[in-house]
C-alpha cells in the first residue's frame, strides 16, 4: 500500500511506476520491491495502479521502489505465473469484501432511517 494516498506527498519514485504500462520491461535493483530482490532482475510489468505495480513474476512495486526501478523500453508479453495469479485473486477478494461491507452498510442505514421515519409518521414509540 502507498502512503501517498494518506496525505503524505508522493515518494519521488511514485511517478516512476505510475509511468509503468501492462507489457513494459524493467530492470529491479537489488534490494527492493515485495519480496525483496536478491539480486538485479529484469521483470515484465503485470497490472498498474496509481503509485504501485504487479509484476509478471509476482514481485509488487510500491512508490518507494520507484528510484530503483529502470525501464529498458522494451515491450514483452505478459505471461503470469502463479504466484502473480494468486495475488490477483487477493487484490480481487479484498475489493469485493470492501464492497460487501460498503454496500451492508448503505443498507443498514437506509433500514434505519425508514424505520425513524414511519415511526414519526405513525407515532410510534421506540422501547
Amino acid at each position: 500500500m502507498c502512503y501517498c494516498q494518506g496525505g503524505y506527498p508522493p515518494d519521488p519514485g511514485a511517478y516512476v511506476i505510475a509511468d509503468l504500462e501492462v507489457g513494459d520491461e524493467i530492470i529491479l535493483k537489488k534490494g527492493h520491491g515485495e519480496p525483496i530482490a536478491e539480486e538485479d532482475q529484469t521483470l515484465v510489468i503485470m497490472e498498474v495502479a496509481d503509485y504501485s505495480a504487479l509484476c509478471s513474476n509476482g514481485t509488487i512495486l510500491k512508490c518507494t521502489d520507484g528510484q530503483f526501478v529502470t525501464k529498458t523500453g522494451r515491450k514483452a508479453k505478459v505471461k503470469p505465473n502463479l504466484k502473480a495469479r494468486r495475488v490477483q485473486l487477493a487484490i480481487a477478494q479484498l475489493k469485493i469484501g470492501r464492497w460487501f461491507e460498503e454496500s451492508r452498510s448503505s443498507i443498514d442505514t437506509k433500514i434505519w432511517m425508514l424505520s425513524y421515519k414511519l415511526r414519526e409518521r405513525f407515532g410510534i414509540k421506540k422501547g
